[in-house]
């Protein structure tokens, strides 16, 4: 039978004619043959994809492998290839205050018992890096010598902590316990 079926199913089921009911059987053949032919075409398209997807992960895969051999083949380069005229390095800045704290303890702690015994330092929490000064000695300072206080302190906390490398050191009020100074990495700052 050579008809075209321009119909929907269910104008076809509502007739309940034989005629109808073949009709309907033809119906769902064609429609289910379109269907599969409509998957198939996903399905070639979706193999495209994924072999696409393939050959993108495979060249990424050599190309991050090529880079790691390059890179690894450098290092191995730099690392086997020493300078002629090679100076040895200079000690960073806590390996000099690590030699000089351990040089000098004996004279940082004379000088920190003084304070303490003239009143200047009314208490002390070296672990913490927090000292504790008399405000009316700490006003009576030029700068440089606040300076130069602060820095000493900044050494005992941190032989102290025997980690030669105190992050930093507080300068507080012994009456309020307000911030008076600090010393750190970036330097002395005056509150």
């Amino acid at each position: 039978m050579g008809i075209d079926l321009y119909f929907t199913k269910e104008s076809l089921i509502k007739c309940s004619h034989a005629h109808c009911r073949e009709l309907i059987r033809m119906a769902e053949k064609k429609w289910y043959e379109r269907d599969i032919a409509t998957i198939d075409i996903k399905d070639g398209k979706a193999k495209k994809i994924i072999v696409f997807v393939l050959v993108l992960f495979v060249i990424g895969l050599f190309g991050w492998t090529g880079y790691n051999m390059w890179r690894n083949r450098a290092q191995r380069v730099s690392a086997t290839f020493t300078p002629v005229s090679s100076k040895p390095a200079k000690p960073s800045q806590e390996e000099r205050l690590r030699r000089d704290i351990e040089q000098n303890w004996q004279r940082i702690e004379l000088a920190v018992e003084g304070l303490i015994k003239a009143g200047l330092i009314m208490n002390m929490e070296a672990h913490y890096s927090k000292i504790y000064v008399e405000p009316l000695h700490w006003h009576q300072m030029t700068f440089d010598v606040k300076k130069d206080f602060t820095f000493l302190m900044f050494k005992y906390c941190a032989g102290v902590q025997k980690k030669y490398r105190a992050v930093w050191v507080d300068i507080l009020d012994g009456y309020s316990g307000k911030k008076l100074a600090k010393y750190d990495s970036w330097g002395f700052k005056v509150y």
